[in-house]
This record gives structure tokens, C-alpha cells and sequence, in this order.
């Protein structure tokens, strides 16, 4: 992720949130929320904050929604997903949730600076975003967003390629001890962006499985080659 200009000054760059994150910069924004490059200063060690929009307050889901994505993301542990380490309310309610601070640059980065990618680095980085994908899905988890701003890839000095997956906002949580997934979304709504929907996730469907987070990688992996999507 990149850092971005906006207008006026951000009242909490140069804050300490709950007594523990010092926030440094803004590094992008969201629908839910706004991500920022901050240091936890009991540990001197860099960090990403992600904080809901104060805008989303008056939605009574989204803090449930939120809360998800922490538990969600928590849930896997693999070295080609970004970890989540904590997730808390301040007292002035202040929602926000700490992950590892990743210094790569997105997918959708390198595909508009470098066009498309060669075979052999395709299938590199999409053998490590599936690799994520299945901790996920052996979790319950089922991403749901799959798409080139959602991988995060940092180029190593040997030609090598570091590969994070993020944002498991939307995650859907499937729990096999329950009779039913969690959802807190609206019946019928669709979730995701739509280049790279499975089919059953443009009708809608509510009986997702890890085949359309597989659909989504494998447009993923035709832009990668061709530089454009098949749809």
C-alpha cells in the first residue's frame, strides 16, 4: 500500500491510540475503514492500524462486521497471509484492529507499472496466494475479495517474490459445529468487485465454498498474464 493525499489534516497522525500505537501515517482507506502505518511504542516495532470510519458508527453491524474480520484474519496463521495481533476499542470508541506492517507494494501496483508478468513468476506468486488461501479455507474461511489489490508482494534483492494476502473484511466464516455460516451481510446483497465474482457469487448465492475464492484466482492469474481480465 501506498500513502495518499488527502485533504486536511488527519486528527489521529501523531496520536497515540489506546496507550499503545503511535500513528505515523496514513497508508490507504477502505470502505470500512482507514489503514495507517504506526510503531507499538512499548515494543519499538513497526505495525498497520486499521480504523473504522467514525462514519460507520451509526451502522449497528458494523462493529460486529469488524470484530469478524479481526477473529477471521486471526484465525490464520501462514506466512503468505497478514497476521492480525489485536483488535480493541478505545474509550472514546475508537474501533481499530493491529496487523504485521508488510513494506511491499500491491499487485495492482506492479501490474499498472510492469504490465504483465511472465509465466514463471505467475505461477511463483499465485502457488503463494493459493497456499494462503488454503489456510484459510482448512480455518472455515472463505475470502471472498480475491483481487490484485488484495495481494501484497515485495520484491526480494535475489529476484525473489514475498507474497501477502490481506483484507479478509468480507470474509465469509463457516463454522461446521453450526447449522448455518455466520453472515452479517444482507440477504441478497452481493459482495465483492466484480471483475473477478464467481458466477455464484453474482447471484447472490449464500452456500459459498473455497471453489469461488478459486474462481477469483484464476482471473487473477489471466490478468497476470495477459494484462487485462477475460471479463
Amino acid at each position: 500500500m501506498t500513502a495518499k493525499e488527502h485533504g486536511g489534516k488527519d486528527p489521529l497522525i501523531g496520536q497515540v491510540l489506546d496507550g499503545k500505537y503511535r500513528i505515523n501515517n496514513l497508508l490507504g482507506q477502505g470502505g470500512m475503514g482507514a489503514v495507517y502505518r504506526a510503531t507499538h511504542i512499548l515494543m519499538d516495532h513497526p505495525c498497520a492500524v486499521k480504523v473504522l470510519h467514525s462514519s460507520m458508527m451509526t451502522d449497528p453491524s458494523a462493529i460486529p462486521r469488524f470484530q469478524r474480520e479481526a477473529r477471521a484474519a486471526a484465525r490464520i496463521r501462514h506466512q503468505n497471509a497478514i497476521a492480525v495481533n489485536d483488535f480493541g476499542i478505545t474509550p472514546d470508541n475508537v474501533v481499530y484492529l493491529v496487523m504485521e506492517f508488510f513494506p511491499g507494494r500491491s499487485l495492482r501496483e506492479l501490474l499498472k507499472t510492469e504490465g504483465r508478468f511472465t509465466v514463471e513468476r505467475t505461477a511463483r506468486i499465485v502457488e503463494r496466494v493459493a497456499a494462503a488461501l488454503d489456510a484459510a479455507h482448512q480455518q472455515g474461511i472463505i475470502h471472498r475479495d480475491v483481487k490484485p489489490d488484495n495481494v501484497m508482494i515485495r520484491e526480494l534483492p535475489n529476484g525473489d517474490d514475498e507474497v501477502k494476502v490481506l483484507d479478509f473484511g468480507i470474509a465469509k466464516i463457516v463454522d461446521s459445529s453450526q447449522a448455518m455460516a455466520e453472515s452479517l451481510t444482507i440477504t441478497g446483497t452481493i459482495i465483492g468487485t466484480p471483475h473477478y465474482l464467481s458466477p455464484e457469487q453474482c447471484r447472490a448465492a449464500t452456500d459459498l465454498d473455497a471453489r469461488s475464492d478459486m474462481y477469483s484466482l484464476a482471473v487473477v492469474t489471466y490478468e497476470m498474464l495477459t494484462g487485462s481480465v477475460p471479463f
